[in-house]
């Protein structure tokens, strides 16, 4: 993703939420499962802040929790020849870790009062989260 070339630009911060320069941030605008998106640039001056929210959906988490717990107890109960029983109750349990885990969300606010979302990640990449918008964090607070 190194698609930085105006002459005395550094990067500072580089992965899968974008490219922080010295004057821009470069990032994949609608990037999802099936396609790429299309890039985007935004001038540095245009910044007026930056958010990292952890989005987590307890509710969720927590149906699927019961969900996987019931169908365990089920398995275990009697019905051990129905093994997708069990296949849904580990896939239940995983997504309801991930539910209760969270999901980071990287957001900028321009100067024209645009929120701008610029990307979501699975939970392990919330240290990677972390440091985008602390390089971004620096870029604002030194100019």
């Amino acid at each position: 993703m190194n698609e930085v070339g105006a002459v005395g630009e550094k990067i500072l911060a580089e992965g899968i939420f974008g490219i922080v320069t010295t004057k821009r941030i470069i990032y994949r605008r609608d990037r999802g499962w099936m396609g790429d998106g299309y890039r985007t640039d935004i001038p540095l001056a245009r910044l007026s802040s930056v958010s990292l929210l952890i989005k987590r959906q307890v509710r969720g988490a927590v149906l699927l929790a019961v969900l996987a717990i019931g169908t365990t107890v089920a398995y275990r109960v009697g019905a051990q020849e129905a093994a997708w029983l069990g296949a849904v109750a580990i896939n239940c349990g995983i997504y309801a870790v991930l539910m209760f885990w969270g999901f980071p969300v990287v957001s900028i606010n321009t100067s024209n009062v645009d929120r701008v979302t610029i990307a979501s990640a699975w939970p392990w990449h919330h240290r990677e989260a972390e440091q985008f918008v602390e390089a971004i964090r620096q870029v604002i607070v030194n100019r």
